[in-house]
């Protein structure tokens, strides 16, 4: 089901478990995102990602930086 609106966007990491290790990382190339684990109330470990709408240029370079922080 793709939702019809809201303030986040939801994205998974493929190859990553847990998105809440790569945030420190990602706030070294000026992007930040909200770890899935944030909003489970047991706070599982999960490779979601969450992060608000933005333009499509503006959303581009985010998806740019996050790919530099990740590789690092």
């Amino acid at each position: 089901m793709i939702p019809s609106g809201g303030l986040f966007l939801w994205a998974r990491f493929k190859n990553i478990w847990n998105s809440y290790d790569y945030v420190q990382e990602t706030l070294r190339q000026n992007v930040l995102y909200v770890p899935g684990k944030l909003f489970y109330p047991d706070g599982r470990e999960t490779s979601e990602v969450r992060y608000s709408c933005s333009t499509p240029e503006i959303i581009d370079e985010g998806i740019q930086r996050l790919a530099r922080a990740i590789q690092k």
